[in-house]
């Protein structure tokens, strides 16, 4: 929409967009080194559905045929408790529109730990039943979502886009301390983390939300409190 950012990325995310990036690079070496390489950071733009990606790299099987390579980083508590065990939810769906656009065989959804260097790979490929087109985990069935949800997903957001109106959040800013408290239940965030929003040293929120360019516009009522809140605990500090 051309919106001015309010939220401009910071240092500390710009380097970790650069890790992501040199990390991506140093597989797509490796792949050369070994003699698999086909290709790296090609473009896609699916015109019926108005939809456009750039695929992290190609590789040939020992068929000599073309398989997906998508790469992620993560680190801490979110690769030992979430994606070491399981891909997430959204790069499932970016997996799959992939597979649907290129001729390939299969999908490999690798998560890099960039703190302890280890990595998880996953397998993708797509079946199909009387609904629909769903992804493969390892071989395994997973119909959390179908290939049309993900296209009638961008559908809505492409009307939302047309009338100039800003769409329903996917993400959360600040979850409120009972929800926190669910979230650690479900393994989503750890024991630390949730001491730490108790005392207030600390929010807990979307990673989505905390790396967007448009976070005080989205959140504005949030942010605007947040901000107060601090410039009181200054104030009484300075005062002190």
């Amino acid at each position: 929409m051309g919106e001015k950012p309010t939220n401009p990325v910071d240092a500390r995310g710009q380097w970790t967009f650069l890790m992501g990036k040199l990390i991506e690079g140093g597989y797509v070496e490796y792949c050369k080194q070994i003699g698999i390489w086909a290709g790296n950071n090609v473009h896609m733009y699916d015109k019926i559905h108005n939809i456009s990606g750039e695929a992290d790299l190609f590789i040939f099987n020992e068929q000599q045929r073309l398989e997906g390579v998508e790469i992620k980083t993560a680190y801490g508590y979110g690769f030992q408790q979430s994606v070491s065990k399981f891909p997430k939810i959204e790069n499932l769906m970016q997996s799959a529109l992939y597979l649907d656009y290129f001729p390939v065989a299969c999908w490999h959804l690798i998560y890099k730990a960039r703190d302890t260097q280890e990595d998880v790979e996953y397998v993708i490929t797509m079946e199909s039943d009387n609904i629909g087109k769903y992804t493969c985990v390892d071989g395994m069935p997973c119909q959390i979502f179908y290939l049309d949800d993900v296209y009638n997903q961008y559908r809505i957001l492409g009307e939302y886009v047309i009338n100039k109106q800003l769409p329903p959040r996917d993400y959360t800013y600040m979850y409120e301390l009972a929800q926190s408290e669910e979230r650690f239940k479900r393994g989503k965030i750890s024991k630390t983390r949730l001491s730490d929003v108790n005392k207030g040293k600390c929010t807990d929120s979307d990673w989505q939300c905390l790396y967007c360019d448009h976070l005080d516009r989205c959140w504005i009522e949030k942010r605007t409190a947040l901000k107060l809140k601090k410039k009181e605990v200054n104030n009484a500090t300075t005062a002190q």
